[in-house]
């Protein structure tokens, strides 16, 4: 039965696996930011975070 799998179709499953799983946990943890990235306005909501840790540098 193992002999009809190809180490192809083995890391080509593997690698939809392993994409399934981090997609399925950044949907799960960091909904907002999934959302951010996918609709290229990453830089929008880490700019005002980077501005509130250099101010608590700062102080």
């Amino acid at each position: 039965m193992l002999e009809a799998i190809t180490w192809n179709t083995y890391f080509s499953t593997l690698a939809v696996g392993i994409a399934a799983y981090y997609i399925t946990i950044l949907v799960a943890y960091y909904p907002q930011e999934f959302r951010s990235v996918l609709s290229g306005r990453i830089n929008k909501i880490s700019q005002p975070h980077q501005q509130k840790e250099e101010q608590d540098h700062r102080s």
